[in-house]
């Protein structure tokens, strides 16, 4: 699992990732505002 920030039209959100390295696939990828992970909630 991948964590960091992105931005969309201006906003700041926390992305997470699930990458399969052997098949180069992205298997899970979402992005909120909540914490998720390590990382703290965007306010």
């Amino acid at each position: 699992m991948h964590y960091t920030t992105m931005f969309k039209n201006g906003k700041k959100y926390n992305l997470e990732i699930l990458y399969d390295e052997v098949t180069n696939t992205i298997m899970h990828f979402k992005y909120t505002q909540k914490a998720i992970g390590p990382l703290d909630a965007i306010k």
